[in-house]
């Protein structure tokens, strides 16, 4: 399978640091894709060549509050099922380094889009509206706004549904 090498247009990308993790849960980390205040997201290969990312709980963030916070996006990322949401794929939250896995989306945020391409139009502009209705339905499964931002998939405006399945 050939690797899907985020970057440029699609999304930023930072190479692995010495003090990264060159694997972790059965996945080669091949680069970054996203950090925040107590995880890292990695662009993680397994040994069948399936991509996902995989987000790994700083070891300097790691206490009894953030754990059980990260079990319990954990628990509340199995429950999240749809088209426009990437797949869980595997975690380990009681690990020595917790980690989770997610199928991985390559694609631009919203703002680096618009900002490589201009305002969207109006149709795609619109369209927009039952993706957020989408998201707003994840965070009632007890998913942060930034929890919920991972799991829907960046899409580019071609890619837009006119509208989201009812539920």
């Amino acid at each position: 399978m050939e690797l899907v090498e985020p970057g440029g247009d699609r999304e930023p990308v930072e190479p692995l640091r010495d003090d990264d993790p060159s694997a972790i849960g059965g996945y080669t980390l091949r680069c970054r894709i996203d950090t925040g205040g107590t995880g890292q997201v990695y662009l993680g290969e397994s040994a069948a060549g399936l991509q996902a990312a995989v987000k790994v709980i700083k070891a300097s963030a790691l206490d009894e509050d953030t754990r059980a916070r990260f079990v319990h996006e954990v628990d509340s990322l199995r429950t999240v099922h749809g088209p426009f949401a990437a797949a869980f794929v595997a975690s380990h939250a009681y690990a020595d380094q917790p980690w989770l896995a997610v199928e991985y989306v390559p694609g631009p945020e919203l703002r680096t889009y618009v900002t490589g391409h201009g305002a969207l139009p109006l149709a795609e502009t619109a369209s927009l509206g039952p993706l957020l209705a989408e998201s707003l339905r994840i965070r009632g499964c007890g998913l942060t706004p930034a929890q919920a931002k991972r799991r829907l998939t960046d899409r580019t405006p071609a890619e837009l549904p006119p509208e989201l399945p009812a539920r």
